[in-house]
């Protein structure tokens, strides 16, 4: 009865841890995914929609070479790569976008050509969104804008070829995008509208209408290192937009018709205009709001020594004449220029044509050789160069040329790195390293210089002094270390006759040696080495003790054999006594005979 008992409360007990795992696993969310996915079309997934709805914010899409179909829609952070551009095609079909990146971020779309959308659609857009990369694609056939970008930031398109499109990249709203190194053949090639903080820089800009357009309120943008040549219509417009800064541009063959434009300004204020060549435009600089769009800007680099833009047809001369260095590269006489040659600026659209003195010119600092860019110089430098390990070192960098910003990786010599300008590193084993550090500008222009670091080893002296109970010297005792400090090797010698045993050279910490002869009890001892000086320890080996006339260890052993010995007679006497139980009856039966 007690049995089925206790049997009925193990089986309760299963079944409750049983319906305890099973609440476990139902609160368990369906899919769990530790790490990033890599999704591949069409081999998992037969359309390129499909895998983006299946993926898991950070997973990457993988489509191989092959044509798909548009109208793909992203809404979560994931990576889209093609396998190549050239092969990798996504086609609309005319009916609708190609991509549409609508209120997301960290999405990153690379290696397609993107073509063929619908009508007014665009191959690709991005909406209320952040973090977004388009890069390394080919962006082709008519449609109105190549990537569209409304209402968003921190979008980069990079390194993409555009053509055919009316727009190649147009910004509406949103702020600090960057639209860098793209080559574009389009109608308008790059349009602003509205926004603030971005940049346009190092990107190819070729046989369209319009380079570049700034207008509707575009504040605090940077044009800078673009190529904008062979424009029918204008090459940089700014209209109703304020303080940009334009620099290092090649504003050039801008001549297609008899009214094309290099520069053109309608209601432009506040903007700084440096370091451009302005090369063979059929209008050099047209201003539409005299003299407002001359006087409302500045254009110089606003240092010490200004310095202004090169103009392809300016005519003075370096000469000191107007107070300044004869050979500093700046122009001395027939200035502000455009303007002692007649034509706009000096008078616009019918405003002054019979007026005794027309508005000045724009560039007082005209440059008499057109504006290259520097070389990248780089030096680093390191403090304190040399010292004892540890030693925590100071690194800088100083770049300056080339196309800033910068990027910055230092490698100190030792397998540890660092990105920033200036860092710090500690280095813990004596050596010499050399510590380098890359440089690399926006254009990718890269130069490299390094420093060298010594380390020196902190060293400290060791004397031990191995003695008996009554103070004499024990020689050929043997001395080892049982623990030393992290680099320092194992410590191995024996006595000379005066007891002693002696180091030099040691990394200084915490040490235990183990010290034995014949005849003594092995002893332990730990020692503390200090830097830059000599330690002196000693160790007193013990003979080991008598006790009544013998020693320990034959007092042990006479033990044991009386311990032996016993135990063997107990045994004996107990085989004994067994054949004697043996013969009694073990029943009733066998006791009545």
């Amino acid at each position: 009865m007690s049995g089925t008992r206790e049997r009925r409360a193990v089986e309760l007990g299963v079944l409750l841890l049983a319906l305890l795992v099973l609440i476990s696993i139902q609160q368990l969310p369906v899919t769990v995914h530790s790490t990033p996915r890599v999704l591949h079309v069409p081999q998992e997934y037969s359309t390129i929609q499909a895998a983006i709805d299946a993926a898991s914010p950070g997973d990457t899409v993988l489509v191989d070479s092959g044509m798909y179909g548009g109208n793909l829609t992203i809404t979560k952070s994931l990576n889209l790569t093609g396998v190549s551009a050239s092969t990798t095609i996504i086609d609309a079909g005319g009916l609708a976008p190609d991509i549409n990146i609508t209120a997301t971020s960290n999405v990153v779309v690379s290696g397609f050509t993107i073509k063929n959308p619908g009508g007014f659609a665009s191959e690709v857009i991005v909406a209320s969104s952040s973090t977004v990369t388009i890069s390394d694609n080919v962006v082709q056939t008519g449609s109105t804008y190549g990537t569209y970008l409304n209402n968003s930031q921190l979008v980069t398109v990079r390194n993409n070829q555009f053509s055919g499109n009316s727009y190649g990249v147009v910004v509406q709203g949103g702020h600090s995008n960057i639209i860098h190194q793209n080559n574009m053949t389009t109608t308008v090639q790059v349009a602003i509208y509205n926004s603030t903080g971005n940049i346009i820089s190092d990107n190819v800009l070729r046989q369209g209408q319009t380079g570049i357009d700034l207008r509707d309120g575009s504040t605090g943008n940077v044009v800078a290192r673009n190529t904008i040549a062979n424009e029918t219509l204008r090459g940089l417009s700014l209209q109703n937009s304020y303080n940009n800064t334009i620099l290092e541009n090649n504003i050039e063959f801008n001549k297609q018709s008899s009214t094309t434009i290099g520069i053109y300004f309608q209601t432009a204020r506040g903007n700084r205009f440096y370091y451009n060549n302005i090369r063979n435009n059929t209008i050099q600089f047209f201003p539409t709001s005299v003299p407002g769009d001359i006087s409302g800007n500045t254009w110089n680099d606003g240092v010490g020594s200004p310095r202004g833009n090169f103009w392809v047809d300016y005519k003075g001369v370096d000469d000191g004449s107007n107070g300044r260095v004869a050979g500093d590269g700046i122009g001395d006489s027939l200035i502000p220029h455009p303007c002692p040659s007649g034509g706009p600026p000096c008078w616009s659209s019918g405003l002054c044509p019979n007026a005794t003195v027309c508005p000045p010119g724009v560039d007082d600092y005209p440059l008499v050789q057109p504006f290259v860019l520097p070389p990248v110089k780089l030096t680093a430098s390191a403090s304190p160069l040399s010292g004892y390990a540890p030693l925590l070192v100071s690194f800088k960098a100083n770049a300056s040329g080339g196309a800033p910003p910068y990027t910055y990786s230092w490698d100190f010599g030792d397998g540890a790195v660092a990105q920033q300008q200036n860092t710090t590193h500690t280095y813990s084993l004596k050596g010499s390293y050399v510590a380098s550090v890359r440089v690399t500008d926006s254009v990718g222009t890269n130069q490299t210089d390094s420093v060298a670091v010594t380390l020196l080893a902190r060293y400290g002296s060791l004397v031990l002094h191995v003695q008996d109970q009554a103070q004499k010297p024990v020689g050929a005792a043997n001395v080892t270390s049982i623990a030393q400090p992290a680099g320092q090797l194992r410590l191995v010698q024996r006595t000379n006759p005066q007891g002693i045993a002696a180091w030099v050279n040691l990394t200084p910490g915490n040490y235990s040696f183990q010290v034995s002869s014949p005849g003594f009890e092995t002893a332990i001892k730990s020692v503390v080495v200090v830097f830059n000086q000599t330690t002196n320890a000693q160790v007193t080996l013990v003979i080991p003790p008598v006790q009544g006339g013998f020693p320990v260890a034959l007092t042990v052993g006479i033990a044991l054999v009386a311990a032996a010995g016993v135990i063997a007679g107990f045994v004996f006497l107990r085989r004994r006594k067994r054949p004697r139980d043996a013969a009694v009856p073990v029943s009733g039966k066998g006791a009545s005979r």
